[in-house]
């Protein structure tokens, strides 16, 4: 992971929750946070690149990080 991706979810100590979504032909998946994690550490690029500012802007606004991960699973779940 970039230096920025691991001190910032280092700093975070989110809690693991389990994010319940649904892939692309509607079978239910579980994906924890730590997997939502794990895969960011595997991006690059512009990928990686939009990941860092979403993370920037809701560490700004003091937004709610589960919910974007959340989202980041849902795409996980339907990219399988």
């Amino acid at each position: 992971m970039s230096d920025f991706i691991t001190a910032f979810f280092s700093e975070k100590d989110l809690e693991d929750r389990i994010y319940e979504v649904e892939s692309g032909n509607g079978t239910l998946n579980l994906i924890s946070t730590a997997n939502v994690i794990e895969r960011i550490g595997l991006t690059s690029g512009q990928e990686r690149q939009k990941i860092e500012a979403i993370l920037r802007e809701l560490d700004f606004r003091n937004g709610d990080l589960h919910h974007f991960l959340g989202h980041l699973a849902q795409a996980m779940a339907v990219s399988f």
